[in-house]
């Protein structure tokens, strides 16, 4: 039961991107571009002196080891690119999963993620963003059930605070400073 959603959102992930992986076409995606990067990094080509890159020059070398097994071929960048796609929805249950404690929505959100991937060719961003994230929920581990118990502490602390304020302000700064760590862990 644990791993329902994930397998859900593979098999949704394969189904949806494997329909159109041959197919669909969209000259506004920058793959062309890509393939070609790499391409030219692969025969030897230097970044910035003899290939402007554009991106991250780190952008392209996965792409120069995915030619290195396949050959210059832009299916299998599709490929690699809807992996990365993959992930991120993979990243985005993980992530409001433990941030609302449920896993259903967590499922949602990976499902809309493969729905809605962003640019094809520029995966790398939403990925890089999942993945910061992901991060920072695991070092900031915030568990829902905690949620309503830090309320009430943060409520209690901001009332005993707030009528002080202006009269001892260094106080008031000194509680309020404090306070942010509970409040972050409850925006977050």
């Amino acid at each position: 039961m644990r791993f329902v959603p994930v397998l859900v959102i593979l098999v949704a992930a394969i189904a949806y991107y494997g329909s159109y992986w041959h197919f669909w076409f969209n000259p506004h995606d920058e793959g062309g571009t890509a393939c070609l990067i790499a391409q030219r990094l692969m025969h030897g080509e230097r970044p910035w002196v003899d290939v402007e890159p554009g991106y991250n020059i780190g952008w392209f070398y996965p792409i120069v080891g995915l030619f290195h097994f396949t050959g210059v071929n832009f299916l299998a960048v599709r490929a690699w690119f809807f992996l990365l796609a993959t992930i991120t929805a993979l990243l985005g249950c993980g992530i409001v999963s433990r941030v609302t404690g449920s896993r259903w929505w967590g499922m949602v959100t990976g499902l809309l993620l493969v729905v809605f991937p962003g640019s094809q060719f520029k995966d790398y961003i939403p990925l890089a963003e999942a993945a910061n994230t992901a991060c920072l929920i695991h070092l900031l581990y915030i568990d829902p059930k905690m949620r309503r118990p830090m309320a009430r502490l943060v409520r209690a602390r901001r009332g005993g605070a707030g009528p002080h304020f202006p009269r001892a302000r260094g106080a008031g700064l000194f509680l309020h400073s404090h306070l942010g760590a509970p409040v972050a862990r409850l925006v977050i």
